[in-house]
């Protein structure tokens, strides 16, 4: 089945009211927009011990943090939420998320769902803390169909034997003995 990419863009405001709102910019690619709704709860500055906590939510599938003293105190943190919901006649595998790092920072890891399809009538959900950069005013997503493949093992081949020397070419031959 032939499947058209389609690349939109779309800005999204964080449900916050407070100054520090989150602005997201989502990239699909591979799903239709109206399948796909991203939300963002901006959590305001967090201590560790507050993200330790956070991180043991059983809505909160992982979290990106930032390195240890990245921020110089306690760094902004989201709730980040994708839902995708599967319209299509057979179940699709999941899709991955990437949120862009600040120009000169580490790269993120990508978001990943846990399970390895979306059946059809069903909508998955992914729920990530993020700890934000001190200069990060926005978050930049691309979201991707991903790929599922079907790899059927195979034994590997046996090597094959190696291959004899060559014969060497045999010195001439001692003069027969001289007969008695």
């Amino acid at each position: 089945m032939c499947r058209r990419a389609l690349t939109a863009s779309l800005l999204l405001l964080a449900a916050s009211a407070c100054a520090d709102e989150a602005p997201v910019e989502l990239w699909v690619d591979g799903f239709t927009p109206d399948d796909v709704r991203f939300e963002v709860d901006n959590l305001g500055p967090q201590t560790g011990e507050q993200l330790a906590s956070l991180r043991k939510r059983p809505d909160v599938d992982g979290a990106l943090l930032l390195p240890p003293g990245a921020c110089g105190g306690p760094c902004r943190a989201a709730l980040v939420s994708v839902f995708v919901t599967n319209r299509k006649p057979d179940a699709e595998p999941p899709p991955v998320i990437r949120l862009d790092a600040p120009a000169g920072k580490p790269r993120r890891l990508p978001i990943a769902f846990r399970d390895q399809q979306i059946d059809r009538g069903r909508i998955g959900r992914i729920r990530w803390l993020v700890e934000l950069w001190p200069e990060e005013r926005r978050l930049s997503a691309t979201l991707s169909a991903s790929v599922r493949l079907d790899v059927t093992s195979t034994p590997p081949a046996a090597p094959s034997p190696a291959p004899s020397p060559a014969p060497s070419p045999s010195p001439a031959p001692w003069p027969a003995p001289a007969r008695r």
